[in-house]
């Protein structure tokens, strides 16, 4: 027997064993005051606004500490260079998250003015 053979069977009883802690995690989450909601009700609708003056800070995904959940350093560009998608503002308080590769944990919490 191949060693990958051998390995096929471990493979799948990890995966399930991995599932299984996830949808009890879920559970035991849900079991207790949680409730499920939309998240709309429960956060604040986003502002969009175009950037102003000569320069301001751009956050991207590279801007982002994904282990201490925290703003490395914002990028200072020109507002003439401005990305289209670079319109929405950002306070203390904050969560801001990537929606792109979410699985690489890309979250930070605004703790200090950026810029």
């Amino acid at each position: 027997m191949t060693e990958i053979k051998k390995i096929k069977p471990q493979k799948l009883s990890l995966l399930q064993l991995t599932k299984l802690a996830r949808q009890k995690t879920l559970q035991n989450c849900l079991n207790g005051d949680w409730k499920t909601v939309k998240l709309g009700d429960v956060l604040y609708p986003m502002e969009s606004k175009k950037p102003t003056g000569n320069s301001f800070g751009y956050i991207d995904i590279e801007s982002i500490d994904n282990k201490q959940h925290i703003i490395k350093e914002a990028k200072i560009i020109e507002v003439s260079k401005v990305p289209s998608r670079a319109s929405r503002s950002l306070k203390y308080g904050d969560t801001l998250f990537s929606m792109v590769r979410s699985y690489l944990e890309n979250i930070a919490f605004i703790e200090k003015k950026i810029c």
